[in-house]
């Protein structure tokens, strides 16, 4: 459980009008649904598949942005960008990149709201 005081900050809190219980509840839905995410991003990467790539890591972004996480958003952004140049042969290197933005967001998720992630 968590309290206004330990989100007040959080972009996802502004948007929601301070209902900390929706917060709470999207954070636990984030928690379980980020290692499906990352691995669909992992899939569209090995695929060469940009597209679906791309719109992976704007749902990650999205989420990076509304738990004010913005290292991990600007990672994501700097991802995006190396994708979008990177010739086809270089994508599969770019699966490191991702690998680093998942333990990154796994640890901002596991310290940031340790009661929430532990229970998802």
């Amino acid at each position: 459980m968590i309290h206004s005081n330990d989100v007040h900050d959080l972009e996802l809190y502004r948007r929601l009008g301070g209902d900390v219980a929706l917060v709470e509840r999207l954070i636990k839905r984030f928690s379980t649904s980020l290692p499906i995410l990352i691995v669909r991003l992992t899939l569209a990467i090995r695929g060469q598949d940009r597209l679906r790539a791309s719109t992976q890591i704007k749902m990650l972004k999205e989420v990076a942005s509304a738990l004010s996480a913005q290292q991990i958003f600007d990672d994501l952004h700097q991802l995006e960008g190396s994708l979008a140049t990177a010739q086809d042969c270089a994508l599969p290197s770019a699966i490191k990149d991702v690998e680093a933005i998942a333990q990154a967001f796994m640890a901002y998720m596991q310290q940031r709201f340790p009661g929430i992630y532990e229970t998802a």
